[in-house]
């Protein structure tokens, strides 16, 4: 089977499972359809939904956040498959939006200036990396033998956080006393400060859940391609234009604005701090 970064064809599906919608999981799959699509179409990979932004998992996981209702386990029949037919697996998977998650630990939810909660973005700085996420990633590359995933809703999902915590981190590695003001908009005091402090938290929240994949021997694959990661970050970086889509939250404002020196100094981290660099 061909790695990512071998790969020139693949095919994505997402899911973002709801249990609101009523869906069975797996309840319309077929094993012949899956062989089909790997004869006839022929792709380097197949990419598959496992979690999506409301933050159900469309797989039996022990963890959590299963949704409520399977006609089978379609994870395992995709990876049964695909092995025979020697197409990669490849996995769909929310990172820093989990609408499930923020509604069950709403302390782990990003702080909005006004002192309320995000329903869906939650704390880099926080905890749900290591609730969550990682052990979700290792189980995935483990039972399930996943060659990779693609992790969705990460530097574009990510916002400002004003949680206690994260200001009174602020203050003490800048040593920057806010003096009880937020920095909330654009023209605030120290605004771009707390806005790079905010982005270097997510880059620290990134290289600690890929250094644990990677340390459990049994995922190096999935570390592999999470390098691809690293590459959509900085390409988002560059390309991201704040005029075009609505800006309904103050907090994602933070993004806005990278100087392209800015962007350059991204992409030349991400390509020394990524092991193997990105192509």
């Amino acid at each position: 089977m061909k790695r990512r970064a071998d790969s020139a064809f693949g095919l994505h599906f997402d899911f973002h499972a709801n249990p609101a919608t009523g869906a069975v999981v797996g309840a319309t799959l077929k094993e012949e359809d899956i062989r089909e699509i790997c004869r006839e179409i022929r792709p380097d990979f197949i990419q598959v939904d496992c979690k999506g932004h409301p933050g159900w998992a469309s797989y039996p996981t022990e963890l959590e956040n299963p949704m409520p209702r399977f006609a089978m386990d379609t994870l395992a029949l995709w990876r049964r498959v695909t092995r025979e037919e020697g197409v990669a697996l490849y996995l769909h998977y929310s990172g820093v939006i989990d609408r499930r998650f923020c509604e069950h630990h709403p302390e782990e939810a990003i702080m909005n200036p006004p002192g309320t909660r995000s329903d869906s973005v939650t704390r880099v700085a926080g905890h749900y990396a290591d609730m969550l996420l990682i052990p979700q990633l290792k189980e995935l590359a483990g039972k399930y033998g996943a060659d990779g995933v693609w992790v969705d809703g990460e530097c574009w999902g990510t916002a400002a956080d004003y949680d206690p915590e994260t200001v009174a981190a602020f203050e003490k590695e800048t040593g920057i006393d806010l003096g009880g003001e937020l920095p909330a908009k654009p023209g605030d005091p120290h605004f771009e400060e707390y806005r790079e402090f905010c982005r270097e938290l997510f880059r620290r929240y990134v290289r600690h859940y890929v250094d644990e994949v990677h340390r459990d021997e049994g995922t190096g694959d999935v570390w592999y391609h999470l390098r691809g990661l690293g590459w959509s970050m900085a390409r988002y970086l560059m390309t991201y234009n704040p005029g075009s889509q609505p800006e309904t939250d103050e907090t994602k404002r933070w993004l806005v604005g990278l100087s392209r020196a800015e962007v350059e100094e991204c992409i030349e981290y991400l390509r020394n701090s990524l092991e193997g660099g990105v192509d």
